[in-house]
């Protein structure tokens, strides 16, 4: 089996998918966090970029069959 395969396998097991979506807004918050207590405006704009990944993986679970 491929990588793919192992994800959808574990996304179609409801427990497994609700870790993965709890882990993500941890992760998610996390970050927001690090935004807002970060000065240097390098390091916010990495935070920044890393949430809106974030939010395309939030979207893409959202989608999931």
């Amino acid at each position: 089996m491929n990588a793919r395969d192992d994800l959808e396998r574990l996304l179609a097991n409801p427990e497994c998918y609700a870790i993965l979506v709890n882990a993500l807004e941890d992760y998610a918050g996390t970050l927001r966090g690090h935004v807002e207590t970060f000065v240097n405006e390098a390091e916010a704009a990495y935070f920044e970029r890393c949430i809106q990944h974030v939010e395309v993986l939030r979207d893409v679970f959202e989608r999931w069959p």
